[in-house]
């Protein structure tokens, strides 16, 4: 009888589980389907999905739509023998209209002394680097090619 409860509730809790995973799989085909439909299938203007290079910063991502905006945040430090430099910048990116992308980035330098004593000779001030402003226009956009041209 013993063996029979325990066999029971081992299948019971087996089954359960398995449905779980079922429906939290059914639950990702649902949301993937919804994101191909939204990126790949809209019939807005044709975009195509490229992957960004990593040394390049496109401005908006190529065949940018109206509306697109972003944040970026970056983020560097350079050790040296009496002061350590950082190094940050914040961007803004967006899409006034339809293939057309801004952008402006502000870079900011921060220095702090290594040394014990901390003094400061020697030391740059803080600083901002300056202000870049940078435009992008996507003029060729064909789907049928898998083409963008900026």
């Amino acid at each position: 009888m013993k063996v029979f409860l325990f066999l029971s509730l081992f299948f019971s809790l087996s089954s359960i589980f398995s449905q779980e995973k079922d429906s939290m799989k059914a639950e990702k085909d649902r949301l993937d389907s919804l994101y191909i439909e939204e990126v790949e299938n809209h019939r807005k203007t044709a975009k195509i999905l490229h992957a960004e290079p990593l040394f390049i910063d496109l401005i908006r991502d190529l065949g940018a739509r109206k509306g697109e905006k972003e944040w970026n945040v970056g983020f560097g430090l350079t050790d040296n023998d009496q002061f350590d430099s950082y190094e940050t910048l914040v961007e803004y990116e967006w899409a006034p209209i339809n293939r057309l992308g801004f952008e402006i980035e502000v870079p900011f330098t921060f220095f702090y002394p290594t040394t014990e004593d901390r003094v400061n000779d020697g030391i740059p001030q803080n600083k901002m680097n300056g202000l870049k402003l940078a435009a992008q226009y996507s003029f060729f956009v064909s789907e049928k090619l898998n083409t963008t041209l900026a």
